[in-house]
């Protein structure tokens, strides 16, 4: 039993208290000298917490030598063709080994052999707790990021209209390019989530965040209490409008924000709306053309406006002259 590889000096300190044992001269006969047969349940019970605590000890070598080599996966973002730097790609698998080490740190601290190691798994229940908050964080500031960038960064429309929430997201995108960059340096997993105070400033990016896209929203809500119809398209396609400096830019949610309406029909290179059309083609001409000056919200109103004088207007006429048409034949 005493031949067993689990065996290390503390265990033969357990077992032989006022002896220094040095295996390089320990011999055969100085073993018979001890009467270890007459403690052969001690002896038993000792190598028994040997064999039980180098089972933790395998298991703890194992997991630092899993996460030694475990590597974060980033990939080159870019929007409209233009290069916007490094992101983390999804990070799933990273997760499930994160959660199945901290089913094996649980097992082992709750054995009784744990105690040589206590400090040891401690330390990386931690770790690994902290690991999977940062890639939490880390992940979703990443989407709020990737979705905000387009609109800050992408329209001068917006910057102008939020210069406050546009100031704040330059600052958050300078934050999230000068980690990203130090990431690319060091991709370690561990080494990469530990970094101190990575956690908190993923969680104040992500509030801050936050309060961009309530800037936004608050800002598209009142375009929406201005024009209620944009209260039929969503805010990626209502931020297509309003960040665009084109008229037509309309044009694709017509049909959302009118019953029936396929397209408006512009005319004198777009700086007036003519009429509409409909999704079976029938189309008519308002009676007195809009002009597209203005935020889209003005002349969108006005259209509505026109669109529903033209027709009644036009039914008017319909009444006036359906007594004096002939029967067809």
């Amino acid at each position: 039993m005493l031949k067993s590889d689990a065996m290390r000096p503390r265990h033969w300190k357990k077992l032989l208290p006022s002896i220094d044992i040095n295996p390089n001269n320990f011999t055969l006969a100085q073993l018979f000298a001890l009467n270890l047969a007459d403690m052969a349940e001690f002896v038993e019970e000792v190598v028994t917490e040997a064999t039980k605590e180098v089972q933790i000890e395998r298991g703890m070598e194992e997991i630092e030598a899993n996460w030694k080599n475990q590597n974060l996966n980033l990939y080159q973002y870019e929007r409209d063709g233009n290069d916007r730097g490094m992101c983390l790609r999804a990070t799933e698998d990273i997760t499930l080994v994160i959660d199945d080490n901290l089913m094996n740190l649980s097992s082992m601290s709750a054995s009784k052999f744990v105690g040589p190691f206590m400090t040891q798994v401690s330390a990386w229940d931690k770790r690994l707790s902290l690991i999977g908050e940062t890639l939490d964080a880390w992940m979703t500031v990443q989407k709020k990021w990737q979705y905000l960038e387009s609109i800050f960064i992408g329209s001068e429309d917006i910057k102008q209209k939020l210069p406050e929430a546009a100031k704040k997201f330059e600052n958050i995108d300078k934050a999230w390019h000068k980690t990203m960059q130090e990431t690319v340096k060091e991709c370690n997993v561990v080494k990469a989530c530990c970094v101190d105070g990575r956690l908190e400033m993923f969680q104040e990016l992500a509030t801050n965040l936050d309060a961009c896209q309530k800037s936004l929203s608050d800002f598209l809500n009142s375009k929406r209490n201005s024009f209620p119809r944009f209260f039929f398209i969503s805010d990626d396609e209502m931020l297509s409008v309003l960040g665009s400096s084109d008229v037509t830019a309309v044009q694709e949610h017509c049909l959302k924000m009118f019953d029936n309406c396929a397209s408006l029909i512009f005319g004198r290179q777009n700086k007036v709306v003519m009429g509409m059309t409909s999704a079976e083609g029938e189309s008519y001409q308002f009676k007195t053309q809009t002009s597209t000056e203005g935020p889209v919200e003005f002349w969108m109103t006005n259209v509505v406006k026109e669109m529903k004088v033209s027709l009644r207007q036009m039914m008017k006429e319909g009444i006036f002259h359906y007594p004096k048409v002939s029967p067809a034949a």
